[in-house]
């Protein structure tokens, strides 16, 4: 069984630890490529809602890059890395409503 279909399985067939919908299950295995998170211990957010959601966590990153700045060079990097993760997550989210799907 390929590795998708095997999370699937996982996340939303019966007896599965998760619980979740086969959609939740879906939602949360979008953009596979950017996360190290597991897909279990991510979001599943429809289009619209990980716009909305992805903007105010790219904001929030923001304002943290500045203060992890003040800490030491490898907090500002980490920080850092997670808003450019957020900003593509978010630019994603966008096109996948421009698309409508």
């Amino acid at each position: 069984m390929p590795r998708r279909e095997a999370m699937l399985e996982y996340m939303s067939g019966p007896g599965s630890p998760i619980g979740a919908t086969r959609r939740e299950a879906e939602l949360a295995m979008l953009d596979d490529d950017l996360w190290l998170l597991e897909p279990e211990g991510r979001l599943p957010m429809e289009p619209e809602e990980a716009v909305q959601e992805w903007s105010r966590a790219a904001d929030a990153l923001q304002t943290l890059e500045h203060v992890a700045g003040h800490v030491n060079p490898a907090a500002e990097q980490a920080v850092l890395d997670a808003k450019l993760r957020a900003e593509e997550a978010l630019r994603r989210a966008r096109e996948r409503v421009r698309e409508g799907s």
